[in-house]
């Protein structure tokens, strides 16, 4: 029987760190057994949109895949263990709980719980919802969350309600507390993850950081002078992510301080404490955190006008600068680099150390073919910003097109082992590095790897396609080409490549029809019709010379050819 780790949150337990971990290193993780699965992933790369159609939530998308699309996707895979990981799960209904034990009958299932200290737990999903211009004030979100979360912050109801369908021995409950450090390593070695398979090396992810006091209260300031076109369900999230990054440069985003005052952090203790004696004695210890009344508390006193005045001017500057770089990347778009340098040349005198405003300029050079200032900007990033994978993507690129094969090989690889499995693009370029030095096996392999980090993007499997069919493997050439055409993502042109090769390999009625589906995607496309009209014509002769052969004899024999 095959194993399901079923992990279900709960939130603010580092639940992201892990999903994004396991989505960067999956195609590693496939290597040593284990599945993170791929259906229903949605934010983060962890599988919500599982969690909403169990839940009935609106969020639910049926083109991001269900439950019985996963079910089928476990049962046909090679592999013995899968992972699914979604927060929301914690809080579905006993009913709920019933309906997925039964879709699930098939699998071995061993369900994973990270608990928290309810204070601490509340007060990260105070500072949660505060970074989403959530307008409640402190007491009315801790009344609201008493009254509405008892099914997630009361433990024994928690491990009743999953105990009750897949058994007490099946649940594996942590305590976030006990995973801090290298919390991605001590989850798979908590949960037993590790105990089937060798963890590989993963690009360790650092925890998300919590906000200071007065940032949470400059948001919820702001989100009130917007009312009503900002809320919970509609919330401005590029205004959102701008006053994010003008905090982060003011240092207002800070280490872990109460949010709370005393009185309410001791009123959130004390209606759990009873409960999590019962819990730590009867099925898995908590730590003293759980036990010991709080201390302290913050004493707030508001946030000075003077404050958030400061926030405002930064994040305006922040935000006309992210226009500039828009405006800068339109404009390469359209073709029209004149424009594009102007924006990204006047927008660096306002800003002169901002690194994604070179990224912009050398792009915009690039376009142009001025290689050697491209360089020199591309160069000017990477001392801006040494740490980031971006950098050396961009500085990687750069090289690449001026030739520099060595160089540019040195930048790209820097790039993959700093950014791990979260960029396709320097495994892209790379690999065509290295095909332009004599090295075709590396430049399939590193493709091979970009398709395990995405597996259908059109663009890396028609490019690796190409490579295939030049190293005359036609059949392996042949399945990328149709894996290509069953994207969902501009999957006209793979039909048109396709039908380019199926003609060079004088399969002309097959090569008819990929281009009558490019035609059918793409109408007023001069380039697909006349492709369709060249192997009409070409099936037309086709017929009326090989008529005594038999009408598919001939692309019959050209298959074998390929085989």
């Amino acid at each position: 029987m095959k194993t399901l780790f079923l992990h279900i949150g709960l939130h603010k337990t580092g639940t992201t760190t892990v999903q994004q971990t396991f989505q960067a290193a999956s195609h590693l993780f496939r290597r040593q057994g284990l599945d993170f699965i791929p259906i229903g992933r949605h934010i983060g790369g962890a599988q919500h949109n599982l969690a909403w159609e169990i839940a009935g939530l609106p969020g639910f998308d049926a083109a991001l895949g269900t439950w019985d699309d996963a079910v089928a996707y476990m049962e046909a895979s090679q592999h013995r263990y899968f992972l699914i990981s979604a927060e929301d799960l914690s809080g579905i209904s006993p009913a709920a709980i019933s309906q997925l034990k039964t879709k699930l009958e098939r699998f071995d299932v061993r369900v994973i719980a990270t608990l928290r200290n309810q204070v601490d737990y509340l007060e990260s999903l105070y500072n949660e919802t505060g970074k989403m211009f959530c307008r409640e004030d402190r007491p009315a979100f801790i009344e609201r969350a008493l009254g509405t979360m008892e099914s997630i912050l009361d433990f024994n109801l928690l491990h009743a309600n999953w105990s009750n369908a897949f058994g007490a021995a099946n649940l594996r409950f942590l305590v976030f507390e006990n995973l801090k450090g290298d919390l991605f390593g001590n989850f798979c070695e908590a949960s037993g993850i590790a105990a089937v398979i060798d963890i590989p090396d993963y690009r360790k992810s650092s925890m998300n950081l919590s906000t200071s006091a007065a940032f949470l209260e400059a948001n919820r300031l702001f989100s009130n002078a917007a009312a009503p076109w900002t809320s919970m369900e509609t919330y401005n999230e590029e205004l959102v992510d701008v006053l994010n990054t003008a905090a982060l440069e003011l240092g207002w985003v800070k280490g872990r301080d109460p949010f709370f005052t005393l009185a309410e952090r001791r009123l959130v203790h004390s209606r759990f404490l009873a409960v999590n004696r019962v819990f730590s004695e009867q099925v898995t210890p908590l730590s003293e955190d759980y036990f010991a009344e709080p201390e302290s508390g913050a004493n707030p006193t508001g946030v000075t006008a003077a404050e958030i005045a400061q926030l405002a001017m930064r994040a305006l500057i922040i935000q006309r600068q992210e226009l500039a770089r828009d405006q800068a990347a339109f404009h390469r778009a359209a073709r029209r680099f004149e424009e594009a340098e102007a924006i990204a040349e006047k927008a660096l005198k306002l800003e002169p150390e901002r690194p994604l405003l070179y990224q912009s300029l050398s792009a915009v050079l690039v376009n142009q073919g001025r290689l050697e200032e491209a360089e020199a900007h591309a160069r000017r990033i990477v001392e801006l910003a040494p740490e980031s994978a971006q950098s050396y993507r961009s500085l990687g690129y750069v090289l690449k097109t001026r030739e520099k094969w060595s160089e540019a090989e040195n930048a790209l690889r820097r790039a993959i082992k700093m950014d791990g499995s979260l960029n396709i693009l320097p495994y892209l370029w790379l690999s065509e590095v290295r095909q332009a030095v004599g090295d075709a096996e590396e430049a399939l392999a590193l493709l091979n790897e970009a398709v395990e980090i995405v597996p259908n993007d059109p663009a890396v499997l028609l490019r690796k396609a190409d490579l295939q069919e030049s190293l005359c493997r036609f059949k392996k050439a042949e399945e990328s080409f149709r894996q290509a055409t069953a994207s969902q993502l501009n999957p006209e042109r793979a039909h048109y490549s396709f039908s380019l090769f199926l003609e060079r390999r004088k399969r002309f009625r097959a090569a008819l029809k990929e281009a009558k589906a490019a035609c059918l995607l793409r109408p007023d496309s001069k380039a697909y019709n006349a492709l369709r009209v060249r192997l009409q014509e070409k099936v037309k002769q086709l017929s009326q010379t090989k008529r005594s052969q038999g009408p598919d004899q001939q692309d019959h024999r050209n298959r074998n050819a390929d085989n």
